[in-house]
């Protein structure tokens, strides 16, 4: 398994606690493990106008569509950590994940922190 880090120097954002670690989690443990080959997880923290946007890429095995509305939204034990975590970022900030993946090619997950949040029990993340 590969990691890659791709950080824009200079930012420093206050995000909430354990949002990162489940996503992370999962991209290596849904999305590399299955493939016999291993995989990439890429991460990336960038400005993006009047926010920071956080990307967690993965080159595994992906999902469909249909999977990743039941990981945001079903109230089953599926995805419970990345629907934790969508939760508590539209709590905080208005607006949640963003997802988008393809079978057999990988996932990314977007989160977008704006850069005025500086919210209760946030922590320094960059």
């Amino acid at each position: 398994m590969e990691i890659e880090y791709d950080l824009e120097p200079d930012i420093e954002i206050n995000i909430p606690p354990l949002i990162l670690q489940p996503i992370v989690e999962n991209a290596v443990r849904h999305g590399i493990y299955p493939k016999k080959e291993g995989g990439k997880v890429e991460i990336s923290v960038r400005r993006e106008g009047k926010a920071v946007q956080i990307k967690i890429r993965d080159n595994g095995v992906g999902m469909t569509e249909e999977k990743i509305k039941e990981v945001l939204n079903d109230q089953r034990h599926v995805g419970i950590g990345i629907q934790n975590v969508h939760k508590r970022l539209i709590s905080y900030y208005g607006y949640g994940l963003s997802i988008r993946s393809q079978v057999a090619k990988g996932t990314e997950v977007i989160i977008k922190i704006p850069c005025s949040a500086n919210k209760g029990n946030a922590s320094r993340a960059v």
